[in-house]
């Protein structure tokens, strides 16, 4: 009985081990694509803004407004139409609102800046 209870806890924890390395090397290899990817510059929309909070509610706690958030803004490209999803910092998210119109730069898929019309 110990032996399955362990072997169980084997098979686990190696999983485990396998989607944390699998998740680290497809982060590494977006970084390594957006770094070898040229600047480019391009008429966008945004159309929509997100605050997502990194820490989730509990009972015992419930939503406390100095949790840290993560800031995602999607643009949509003009004339396209395709939606771009690009992470934000605080600030960078702070400065946009919903509906602006403007010139959108990103090196790969990483924000670098967004200056409206």
């Amino acid at each position: 009985m110990s032996w399955e209870m362990s072997h169980w806890w084997s098979l686990i924890v190696r999983l485990i081990l396998f989607l944390g390395w699998r998740q680290f090397l497809r982060q590494r290899r977006q970084r390594v694509e957006d770094d070898a990817a040229p600047l480019r510059t391009v008429e966008a929309e945004i159309a929509a803004l997100r605050t997502i909070p990194l820490a989730r509610p509990t009972r015992a706690q419930p939503m406390n407004p100095d949790l840290p958030e993560r800031y995602e803004a999607t643009f949509m490209l003009l004339p396209a139409g395709e939606n771009l999803t690009c992470h934000l910092s605080e600030t960078q998210y702070r400065a946009l609102a919903l509906g602006m119109t403007g010139r959108l730069q990103v090196h790969g898929s990483r924000f670098v800046s967004f200056e409206s019309a």
